[in-house]
C-alpha cells in the first residue's frame, strides 16, 4: 500500500476500522469484477474508473478524493499512475 493510500484510508477511518473490507474493495477494483468493468489495460481506464467508482460511492466522495483513489487504483492494477496529459489529448469523460 502506498503512503497516499494509507493517508486516504486512515483519514476516513476505513482501514483501521475495517482492514479486511478495505482490502476487499481494493481487490474488487484492481483484479475482480470492478477491474473487468474498468478494463485497466485499455485506453481511458482512468476515466472509466472515475465513472464506475463514482457511481459506486453515489457522490459521497469529493471529486479530488475520487481522482486520487482512481490514480492509486491504477497504480496498483497496472504498476503506473495515469498519464496526466491524457485528458488534454483524448476526448473522453475525464
Amino acid at each position: 500500500m502506498t503512503i497516499q493510500d494509507r493517508i486516504a484510508v486512515t483519514a476516513s477511518g476505513g482501514e483501521i476500522a475495517h482492514p479486511g473490507d478495505t482490502e476487499r474493495l481494493r481487490a474488487y477494483w484492481t483484479t475482480g469484477k470492478g477491474a473487468a468493468k474498468i478494463r485497466w489495460a485499455e485506453p481511458c481506464a482512468f476515466c472509466r474508473c472515475l465513472t464506475h467508482v463514482g457511481k459506486a460511492t453515489a457522490g459521497k466522495m469529493p471529486v479530488t478524493e475520487l481522482k486520487g483513489l482512481c490514480a492509486n487504483l491504477e497504480k496498483r492494477a497496472t504498476g503506473h499512475f495515469p498519464n496526466p496529459e491524457h485528458s488534454r489529448t483524448k476526448h473522453c469523460p475525464c
